[in-house]
């Protein structure tokens, strides 16, 4: 839990190859909560890959470079 402070790396992330989709549903100054379950998940991103390795390189890449910055409340 806590305010979202910043948000860096979606550009990037939006032109990374095999990214189709990326959304945050929050933005800078938002209080986020723990998801509970699928409906509170605060965004996602849609990946395509040839092969399962490829798609968790990716994954991983996408992780690396979104950097969300969270102050308590």
């Amino acid at each position: 839990n806590g305010r979202v402070k910043s948000i860096k790396g979606m550009d990037a992330i939006g032109i990374m190859p095999g990214v189709v989709m990326i959304k945050l549903d929050f933005k800078e100054g938002d209080v986020l909560k723990a998801a509970n379950d699928d409906r509170s998940r605060q965004g996602f991103v849609i990946i395509l890959a040839n092969a399962k390795e490829e798609l968790d390189a990716r994954l991983v890449l996408v992780n690396n470079t979104l950097k969300v910055e969270i102050e308590n409340v």
